[in-house]
Order: structure tokens, then sequence, then C-alpha cells
């Protein structure tokens, strides 16, 4: 479908427990072709070249340790975080431009599982568009030590519920074996679909991490069914630029 897709992202751990991110995201196709109608008729009239069509988002947020302003629940190790997106949207003439904003919490339960939730698109865009506001739960439970003492399990499901659509399920895992200074990673994923016709909603990939050096990184690979759009060969490349001691 000519359709590319683009993400970079920088993510810094800060005092007191605390970490800021930003981020953009574009999705864009430059050659869609422009179709008329005949205006008796209503019926197809040829083409009249092509036009943009194009999203795109930049945002950051910011995450910290809530234990030492809610002592009264500090053994769950409360985490809250706030998000800003600024958003920008064109496909031909029409045009939205605006901002969203997230607020969300995590709380360690005990043995290995972790709960979140976030209330996402709390905020305005101005233009024909309006975003949906909706609420995500999110469950997960990580092992270490599966097989032995290199290795761990991950495995998250979540729902996100929003005002204009029916509830999604969205699930997947994660099993990670380090070996010496190499960390590798088999993932696997489903979700529900609903908006996409023909798609599977199966997903899968590999990874590794080069955990040597002063600039660890690693190299991740998934392939994503989209139905009729075709599939998704989606591959990111991880730097650490400022290693911890």
């Amino acid at each position: 479908q000519r359709l590319g897709e683009d993400y970079a992202a920088y993510a810094q751990r800060l005092p007191f427990g605390s970490a800021l991110g930003v981020g953009v995201h574009a999705l864009y196709d430059a050659g869609t072709m422009r179709t008329l109608e005949d205006p008796v008729t209503g019926e197809y009239a040829g083409e009249a070249g092509s036009y943009t069509m194009g999203f795109a988002v930049g945002g950051a947020a910011y995450a910290m340790d809530l234990s030492p302003f809610l002592p009264w629940i500090d053994r769950l190790r409360p985490t809250g975080g706030v998000g800003l997106r600024m958003l920008a949207q064109q496909v031909d003439r029409a045009r939205t431009i605006g901002f969203t904003t997230d607020v969300g919490v995590r709380l360690r339960l005990g043995g290995g599982f972790l709960a979140g939730g976030v209330l996402q698109n709390a905020g305005l865009a101005r233009g024909e568009a309006r975003l949906p506001l909706q609420w995500v739960t999110g469950l997960a439970w990580q092992k270490a030590g599966v097989m032995g003492d290199r290795d761990a399990l991950t495995a998250e499901v979540d729902a996100p519920l929003a005002v204009d659509r029916r509830l999604v399920i969205k699930t997947g895992i994660e099993y990670r074996l380090r070996l010496a200074q190499l960390m590798f990673a088999l993932r696997g994923g489903w979700k529900q679909e609903n908006d996409t016709p023909g798609a599977p909603g199966l997903t899968g990939g590999v990874g590794f991490r080069w955990l040597m050096g002063r600039t660890p990184w690693g190299l991740d690979y998934a392939y994503i069914p989209w139905g009729v759009f075709g599939g998704i060969h989606a591959a990111s490349v991880t730097l650490g630029l400022v290693p911890p001691p």
C-alpha cells in the first residue's frame, strides 16, 4: 500500500526515581490517488492526480516513583506518569492539529504481578477529527529463572475501553535468555481485530541486546499481518548513550 511509518524516541533516567521520555511518530503516503465521481450519478469518474496523506505526533512523558507521597501503599511501589502529545494530520485538503494528554499509574502487586491504568486522550484536538477518550487497564506477570538463573518470562494483557468503540483485548508474551553479555528475546502477540478486515491479529518477533562496552545496543524485528493492507516488517535499533555504572 506504499505506506511509510517511522518512529524515534529517547528516554533518560532522572534523580528521585523519575524518568523523562520524548518521541516522534509519523505515518504517511505521498502517492494516494484522488478519485472523482460523476455529480449526477455519483459513480466513479476517473482519477485526478495524487495527494498527500500524513499523520505525525510528537510528545514527551514524565514518570516518577510515588512511594514517598503515598506511604500507606508504598509496598505496592506505585509509579505515576503524565504524557503530552502534539499532533498533526492531513488527508488531501483536510487538516487537523492539536494536542492530547495521558495520565497513568502502575502498581506492583507481588508475586511477579503488575497492574496499570492509563486515561488516554484527555485533551483536545482542533479541526474536524476528535480523539476518543479511553481508559486502558493492563495486567502483567514476570518471572525470572524459568529454566535456570539466566532467563525470564513476561506475559501481559491489556484492554482499551473507548467512548466510541467496543472493548478490545490485546495480549503478548516475551521470553528472554542471557548468555554472558548477550541477551536474546523471543516474542509473540495477539490482538482482537475489530477494525482491519482480514487481519488475524497475530504477530511475532525476535530481538537481542549486546551489553558489552560503553554503548550497549540491540536490534528487534517483528512481523505484523495487517489483513487487506498486507504485512508489516518492523525493525528497530536501540542504543544506550549513557549506560549506568
